[in-house]
């Protein structure tokens, strides 16, 4: 595959615009249509370039998907770790992190509806992508670590806490973005109360 003719690390501030302004595009119309629901020239027409701008930062609309994947992972992180505190106590480090991905979903309707269709990048792509996903939420790791080795957290892995406790908030948005599910502010305490409940030793 042809690389892109600019990379990322060159780009000069109106390039970076340009590339946002691409990837913001993508982004919507991955939620709209789905990841095989819209064309490059579609995409250019929504970006408001021309389908040969796309090709100057993008090898091709799956690199683009699989920038895009990446890019709003680092946001994500950058949004769930603004507050954290290494010196207050665990649960009260996690609720923050919890209330901080939260706010991010109800501001990224779009995010939520895109975050299925990168389930359908390639498997060793999506294996990429998590390794650094994990270096990025790296504090979390080290939460569950250090709460694995004082019992107070459940000695399951990492993956595995995971999963029973942050990444119940994205189906819960989700719901919530779509009308499904209003969940108001007492609501989101009791489901945070929860899921830290669900990796506690104690109950």
């Amino acid at each position: 595959m042809q690389q892109p003719l600019i990379q990322p690390e060159a780009l000069q501030p109106g390039q970076q615009a340009k590339r946002h302004q691409i990837l913001k595009a993508t982004r919507k119309l991955l939620a709209q249509r789905g990841f095989h629901g819209f064309s490059v020239k579609q995409l250019a027409l929504e970006a408001g370039v021309a389908a040969g701008t796309i090709y100057l930062y993008f090898r091709d609309r799956e690199d683009l998907i699989e920038q895009l994947h990446m890019e709003i992972i680092h946001d994500i992180a950058d949004v769930a770790f603004l507050k954290w505190d290494e010196s207050e106590p665990a649960e009260q480090r996690y609720r923050g992190l919890c209330h901080q991905i939260w706010d991010y979903c109800i501001a990224h309707p779009d995010t939520l509806l895109c975050k299925g269709q990168f389930e359908q990048l390639p498997p060793d792509v999506l294996r990429s992508q998590y390794t650094s996903a994990k270096t990025l939420f790296a504090p979390l790791s080290e939460l569950f670590e250090e709460g694995r080795q004082s019992g107070e957290l459940l000695n399951l892995p990492n993956d595995a806490l995971f999963c029973i406790s942050v990444d119940t908030f994205w189906p819960l948005a989700r719901s919530h973005n779509l009308g499904m599910l209003t969940v108001d502010e007492a609501l989101l305490e009791q489901v945070i109360t929860g899921t830290w409940r669900g990796i506690s030793q104690a109950r």
